[in-house]
């Protein structure tokens, strides 16, 4: 299977850096390759003019052993790898040790965040890539209650979706709630590495009261646009699939290929064209010119 996507990001009213990225996942049995592509307007120097950034072509490649998940990330310009770890089934002494050097903190003893989602299956539907698409609109709203530092916010999803499964095996299993089902919750985040280790957010933990009204859509976006307000901000992302094929993948795809470069990690650091690198490194000669003919001044001043 191949499916290419197109991600826009924007932001209101305060300009937010526009974000293109083109994400292309190919699957086959249990190994998934993602690629992707993104670009970001930013200025090239405060107050100057806003070029494009590009981040180097990257892809990772996923592979299920068992219950662990191994991966490559790869950066495709400069031909480099870095291997890594994304996900692996504790076992109990670990699990254990993870829990004993968690900071131990207090728990609100009442919600003090109320998450309402609410789904709605519009009844339209349409042909897609030869499947039926079904358009969904979801809202979730998030209200902070007594005792929490959290901003209200509302996230509206409009979106069409397909039935369609891209995971492979050793990927976390969606734990959809119950229909019109209301529970608290706390979640306490980990991280883990070669050696154990845990920690919190820097936030104090939130006990969160979820409401649900209808069923919760699981299935496949091809077509969606989420639009988010907090306080005064809008920022609004669309995600379009405008490739989806199922045809034999060339096995090399999800293989590291034998004239890579082992590196310890992958940045995705953006960088400007050339002409743009040039424009501001003549920028900043001018600046520097500019301050030591002042300094100058004011020296024999």
């Amino acid at each position: 299977m191949k499916v290419r996507t197109v991600q826009r990001n924007f932001g209101t009213p305060v300009e937010l850096n526009p974000l293109t990225a083109e994400y292309i996942v190919y699957v086959q049995g249990n190994r998934r390759r993602t690629e992707e592509r993104r670009v970001q307007r930013n200025p090239l120097w405060p107050g100057g003019p806003r070029v494009s950034f590009y981040e180097p072509h990257g892809a990772l490649i996923e592979t299920c052993e068992g219950d662990t998940k191994r991966a490559f990330s790869l950066n495709l310009d400069n031909r480099t790898y870095a291997p890594i770890e994304l996900r692996q089934k504790l076992d109990a002494d670990r699990s254990k040790a993870l829990r004993d050097r968690a900071p131990k903190v207090e728990t609100p003893v009442r919600p003090t965040v109320l998450h309402e989602i609410n789904t709605v299956d519009t009844g339209a539907r349409k042909q897609a890539f030869g499947y039926t698409a079904r358009h969904v609109i979801t809202t979730h709203k998030v209200t902070p209650l007594e005792g929490s530092e959290s901003i209200p916010q509302e996230t509206i999803i409009d979106g069409w979706y397909i039935d369609l499964d891209t995971r492979i095996s050793c990927d976390p299993q969606d734990q959809a709630p119950r229909e019109e089902t209301t529970y608290s919750s706390v979640r306490l985040v980990v991280s883990s590495s070669s050696e154990v280790a845990a920690s919190y957010s820097a936030s104090p933990p939130s006990l969160v009261q979820m409401t649900y009204v209808g069923k919760p859509e699981k299935g496949f976006a091809i077509l969606v646009k989420r639009t988010t307000h907090r306080g005064e901000e809008v920022t609004t992302s669309e995600n379009e699939v405008t490739e989806l094929t199922t045809k034999s993948l060339d096995p090399s795809l999800f293989e590291v290929p034998a004239n890579f470069r082992r590196v310890e990690r992958n940045l995705p650091w953006p960088r400007p064209a050339l002409w743009a690198r040039w424009l501001a490194w003549g920028h900043n000669r001018w600046v520097r010119l500019r301050q030591a003919v002042n300094q100058g001044t004011i020296r024999r001043a």
